[in-house]
C-alpha cells in the first residue's frame, strides 16, 4: 500500500524551480500504544516545495530512525531522488546515509551534533568569528520577529565525512516587538552540495524546509485528522491509516484546494468530489 501511494504521489508531484528538496523526519502515533508495547513510529519523506509525502517507512521494533532513513528514501522513484537535496536532523548525520545519497545521485544537508563528535569538533574549530555572514533572513508573525543568519565555508581538507563540500553555521534569533532577544540558537552543519550548485541562501532554505516539516505534515495529521486520538493498535492498521492520511494530504495539495481543513470539508459535501480530486473523474 505504501508503494502504491508513493507511486501515485511521485507521478503527480511537479518539479520545483530548483532541484527537489526532501525533508525526512519521524513521528510517533501516540494512540497506537497498548499494554506496554511501544508506539508505532513512522519516518516520512516530504517534498518541501509542494508539501506532498513521497514515502513513509515504519521503524522496526527495538530499532530507531537511523536504518529507516535509507529505507524510506529507497521507496522513492530513483528518477525523483537523483539530483534531489535531502535534509534531516542531527540523528541522521551518518556516514552510511551520506554514502547512500551520493550513490543515488542526491545531495545531503545534515546538522552536526554530539552523535558525531569528531565531525562537530572539526567544524566548530573553524574560524567562524572572522567569517562574514553570507545570508540573512527576517520573518515577522505572532508579535515576534525571527532573524536567521548563515555563514558558509568550504569543507576543510581531511574532514572525516563522505562527500562533504561545504560546512555552515546557522544562527536563529527570536525577538519581541521592542527588539529584545527572547531566544537564540546555533547549529553547525555539513552538506555535499558544492558551491557552484548551492550558495548560502539555498542551504538556509533547505534547513528551513527541515524545520517546517512539523506544520504541513505532523500538525495536519494530529490536528486536522486527529491522528493521536485514534486507537488502532494491531498489526499494520496504524501504518495503513497514516498512509491514507498522507495520501489525502498530498492529493488535496496537488489539487490546489487551499487549506487542508477547508478542502477536506469541500470534498466531504459531495460524493463525487474526492474522485475528482484523485483524478478519477473529470
Amino acid at each position: 500500500m505504501e508503494r502504491a501511494a508513493t507511486a501515485w504521489v511521485c507521478a503527480r508531484t511537479p518539479e520545483g524551480p530548483d532541484s527537489r528538496t526532501i525533508a525526512v523526519d519521524g513521528k510517533s502515533m501516540r494512540g497506537s500504544t497498548h499494554r506496554g508495547e511501544p508506539m508505532v513510529h513512522l519516518v516520512s519523506a516530504l517534498d518541501t516545495a509542494h508539501k506532498t509525502v513521497l514515502a513513509q517507512q515504519r521503524v522496526a521494533a527495538k530499532s530507531n530512525e537511523i536504518p529507516a532513513f535509507t529505507d524510506v528514501l529507497a521507496g522513492i522513484d530513483p528518477a525523483l531522488l537523483a539530483g534531489a537535496v535531502v535534509s534531516a536532523d542531527a540523528m541522521h548525520c551518518q556516514r552510511a546515509s551520506a554514502r547512500f545519497l551520493h550513490g543515488a545521485g542526491a545531495y545531503y544537508v545534515f546538522y552536526a551534533a554530539g552523535n558525531q563528535p569528531g565531525l562537530f569538533a572539526a567544524i566548530d574549530a573553524l574560524d567562524w568569528e572572522n567569517t562574514p555572514v553570507a545570508h540573512r533572513s527576517r520573518d515577522t508573525g505572532h508579535g515576534r520577529r525571527e532573524v536567521r543568519t548563515i555563514q558558509v565555508l568550504p569543507a576543510p581538507t581531511g574532514l572525516a565525512f563522505p562527500h562533504a563540500e561545504q560546512v555552515f553555521l546557522l544562527e536563529r534569533y527570536t525577538l519581541d516587538r521592542d527588539g529584545a532577544v527572547l531566544s537564540a540558537s546555533a547549529v553547525l552543519g555539513v552538506t555535499s552540495l558544492p558551491g557552484r550548485l548551492a550558495g548560502p541562501e539555498r542551504i538556509m532554505g533547505c534547513c528551513r524546509g527541515q524545520w517546517q516539516i512539523e506544520n504541513p505534515l505532523h500538525w495536519v495529521r494530529d490536528v486536522v485528522f486527529n491522528e493521536d486520538a485514534h486507537r488502532l493498535r494491531k498489526g499494520s492498521a496504524p501504518q495503513v491509516m497514516a498512509c491514507l492520511r498522507n495520501l489525502a494530504i498530498s492529493a488535496l495539495r496537488l489539487s490546489g484546494g487551499g487549506g487542508i481543513a477547508s478542502a477536506t470539508r469541500w470534498n466531504h459535501r459531495r460524493s463525487w468530489r474526492p474522485l475528482q480530486t484523485l483524478g478519477i473523474l473529470d
